[in-house]
C-alpha cells in the first residue's frame, strides 16, 4: 500500500476506528523509515494515520504497548486499538496505525530543548516495563566482514563510487572491534528512537511530546543516552555541537538518570544501528531500477564514525 488513495482503504480505517464519518481533509504529513504518516481531518477531530512499509513485529508491538501504557507522566502519541484489541489494522495487504493528531513542531533549534530532552530521557529510564527479546540483532550485532565484502563486490559492478564508500564504512566498523553485549542485569525497556524527528514542542508548554514508540525494547540506559546525544548533537557532522551534548548529559543526570558514558562500548546502540541501517539500505539500493542512490548511501555512511570521534565526545562531557 503506497498511500491512502482508495475509498476502500479509507472506509476500512474509518469503519474500524471511532474517528468520524466524513473526510474533511487528507494530506501527507511525512515519510520515515517505517512508513508514511497522513493527517486525516474529520468532523470530530484530526488523526495521524500511519501506513507501515513492513508487517509489524509482534515482539516490538508488545514492547511498545508495555512501555506506552506505563509512561503516564510523558506526553505521548498513543495508537488507537481495533475492535480486536490490536494497535495495528490490516488493510488491503498493508498495515495501518491510527492515533490522535498532536499539534506541535519539531525542534527548530535543538540547543533550546537539549536540557529538557536529557530530563525526559531520565524519566523514561525510570519506567519499569517488560520487554521481549533481550538482545535483538539490529541493536547488538553487525554484518560480518564476509557480508560487507560480498556487498562491496556487488556494488563494484554497478557503482564503483558507492563500492568505495561502503568499503570505507566497513573498514571503520571493523576498526571499532566487536561490541560486546551488555550484562542482562543492565537492560531496561527503552524507546530506542529519541531523535529530533520524534519529538514535538507544543507552543509555550514545557512538555515535550514523544512520538513513534514502535522501536521500544531492551537496551541499557548508558547506550540509549549515548545514542540520544549522538543524534541530537549531530556528532557525525563537522558541525557537531558539544554544547548540546553537554546539555543533554547534564539534564539527564540532574533528573536522576542512571546511565553513564565512559567507554566505546557505551556507543554500542548507536554503532550497531548505524551499521545495520547502512547495510540494509545498501542491499535494497542494489535492486533500484534507476541505480543506487549515492546521496542516500553517502549520508548513511557518514553516520559510521571513526573511534576517535567517540573518544572526543567522551572528552567534552563532564566526568
Amino acid at each position: 500500500m503506497t498511500g491512502i488513495d482508495t475509498k476502500r482503504q479509507l472506509h476500512a480505517v474509518m469503519h474500524e476506528y471511532p474517528i468520524g464519518a466524513r473526510v474533511l481533509e487528507l494530506t501527507l504529513a511525512g515519510r520515515g523509515s517505517m512508513g508514511q504518516v497522513w493527517r486525516l481531518v474529520t468532523e470530530i477531530g484530526s488523526w495521524a494515520v500511519k501506513l507501515l512499509h513492513e508487517p509489524p513485529d509482534p515482539d516490538l508491538l508488545d514492547n511498545e504497548m508495555a512501555l506506552l501504557t506505563r509512561a503516564t507522566s510523558i506526553t505521548r502519541s498513543i495508537p488507537l486499538l481495533t475492535s480486536t484489541g490490536s494497535s495495528v489494522l490490516a488493510v488491503d495487504q498493508g498495515h495501518v496505525r491510527v492515533a490522535a493528531w498532536l499539534e506541535g513542531e519539531h525542534p527548530a533549534r535543538p540547543s533550546e530543548v537539549a536540557t529538557r530532552v536529557g530530563a525526559l530521557l531520565a524519566r523514561l529510564h525510570k519506567i519499569d516495563a517488560p520487554y521481549r527479546v533481550a538482545f535483538p540483532a539490529w541493536y547488538n550485532e553487525l554484518p560480518t566482514a564476509v557480508q560487507w565484502s560480498d556487498l562491496v563486490d556487488r556494488f563494484s559492478a554497478v557503482s564503483p563510487q558507492c563500492a568505495d564508500m561502503l568499503r570505507a564504512a566497513a573498514a571503520r566498523l571493523g576498526a571499532l572491534g566487536e561490541i560486546p553485549r551488555p550484562p542482562m542485569t543492565d537492560l531496561i525497556s527503552c524507546h530506542r528512537d529519541i531523535k529530533p524527528a520524534n519529538i514535538l514542542v507544543r507552543g509555550d508548554s514545557s512538555d515535550l511530546v514523544v512520538l513513534d514508540w514502535e522501536n521500544a525494547g531492551a537496551a541499557t540506559p548508558s547506550r540509549e543516552l549515548a545514542s540520544v546525544i549522538m543524534h541530537w548533537s549531530r556528532w557525525w557532522t563537522p558541525q557537531r555541537d558539544a554544547a548540546i551534548a553537554r546539555a543533554i548529559h547534564e539534564g539527564y543526570h540532574a533528573a536522576g538518570g542512571r546511565g553513564q558514558l565512559s567507554t566505546l562500548e557505551d556507543f554500542g546502540l548507536y554503532i550497531t544501528e548505524a551499521g545495520n541501517h547502512l547495510y540494509v539500505v545498501a542491499l535494497a539500493e542494489l535492486a533500484n531500477p534507476a541505480g543506487p542512490d549515492g546521496d542516500r548511501l553517502s549520508w548513511l555512511a557518514s553516520l559510521v564514525l571513526d573511534a576517535n570521534l567517540f573518544d572526543h565526545l567522551l572528552d567534552v562531557l563532564p566526568a
